[in-house]
């Protein structure tokens, strides 16, 4: 019998409910409760769009995972948010990436979503935990 290894665990990039993807792509979204966004995967960043808080690590393995906040928060312009990372930083998961004001949000009736995606060989990808709410830095789904 062959035993599947687990190539990369994928954390909670904040605490909320989570969801899968429904736009075809492997990945999850959070509806954040609390906190601030942090990695999901231990890893180098590769890109940062300070403008639209969309944050690219590319993991040892060779997996890119992609952390980026929803459409209507795009709209905002994002001032109650803030990238603290750049490219060429090396990231630990549950480190933080983006600050974010959620009272100022929940104050400005503008909804958000924390979307993660995997790029790399979503066929292999389980997700752990769906539809329910999750603490930041909880196990969410595994790459094999």
């Amino acid at each position: 019998m062959t035993q599947t290894m687990t190539k990369l665990t994928i954390v909670a990039p904040i605490a909320g409910l989570v969801q899968p993807t429904t736009s075809g792509v492997a990945g999850f979204t959070i509806s954040p409760a609390e906190g601030n966004a942090v990695a999901p995967v231990t890893g180098t960043v590769t890109e940062v769009d300070a403008e639209a808080l969309r944050i690219v690590i590319m993991t040892r393995e060779g997996v890119q995972v992609t952390v980026a906040l929803s459409q209507s928060q795009l709209q905002l312009g994002c001032q109650p948010c803030e990238a603290l990372v750049r490219v060429g930083n090396y990231v630990k998961a549950g480190q933080v990436l983006v600050a974010i004001d959620l009272m100022t949000l929940q104050q400005l009736k503008k909804p958000i979503q924390v979307l993660t995606t995997i790029a790399s060989m979503p066929d292999n990808l389980e997700m752990i935990k769906t539809n329910q709410d999750v603490k930041v830095d909880t196990p969410i789904a595994r790459l094999y």
